[in-house]
């Protein structure tokens, strides 16, 4: 089931195939708004978010851990 989602979800079975030797000109490139393409997407670069814990988050995260009744890592 899975498999046949993500088929159709990528242009269906067989997007841009044809069986027929007539059925298209092969020499021409392919429409590139066919959903069986992929797009190149220029973005502006945003530099990563920090993602460190403040020195509060962490003595909270240590009261909450402390509160803990029989953690499993410390038996």
């Amino acid at each position: 089931l899975l498999a046949a989602v993500y088929l159709e979800l990528i242009g269906g079975r067989q997007p841009g195939l044809s069986l027929v030797a007539d059925a298209q000109d092969t020499s021409k490139p392919q429409n590139r708004s066919d959903p069986g393409q992929m797009a190149q997407i220029s973005r502006e670069f945003r530099p990563a978010r920090p993602h460190t814990a403040s020195e509060a988050e962490k003595a909270a995260h240590a009261a909450f851990v402390d509160g803990l009744k029989e953690p499993i890592w410390r038996a």
